[in-house]
């Protein structure tokens, strides 16, 4: 995935979605997983980000729909069902991604909060003050710090 998302970047765009295991995993376990990440915030799940994929099952059998078209109503859409099977369907071995234009700089702000209620009202009110440009949002308990 990180090669990937340093392809992309060179291009100008950027993954519509992080993961801290970057480094190690890879695009077809992610959208077998329907991995999200921090900038589902932003970009929605990765499911809503898949355009096309390609899948051998465990007969053999090449499922093609690496069609990009947006609107495509004829038949089954065999990727949603791909997308977050964990592998029981088959294994994912392509698939194409709408990747968005790369964001400006960005800026980070951290804040202690002793509730997770408090955490919530946080992005509600960044939600509504920063819109669009709210990319991601974490949240780390006392566990996670310790």
């Amino acid at each position: 995935m990180e090669d990937m998302a340093d392809h992309v970047a060179e291009k100008g765009f950027d993954l519509p979605y992080n993961l801290g295991s970057r480094g190690s995993c890879c695009l077809g376990g992610n959208v077998a997983t329907n991995a999200g990440g921090s900038k589902q915030v932003k970009h929605g799940s990765l499911r809503s980000n898949i355009v096309g994929l390609e899948a051998v099952l465990a007969d053999g059998t090449i499922i093609n729909d690496m069609s990009t078209i947006r609107k495509d109503n004829s038949g089954y859409d065999v990727k949603q069902l791909m997308i977050g099977s964990e592998g029981t369907l088959g294994v994912i071995t392509e698939a194409a991604l709408k990747c968005p234009s790369q964001d400006p700089p960005k800026r980070v702000l951290m804040v202690a909060v002793a509730t997770f209620e408090k955490c919530v009202q946080i992005l509600k009110h960044a939600r509504r003050c920063l819109g669009s440009s709210l990319s991601a949002f974490e949240m780390l308990d006392r566990t996670c710090l310790q």
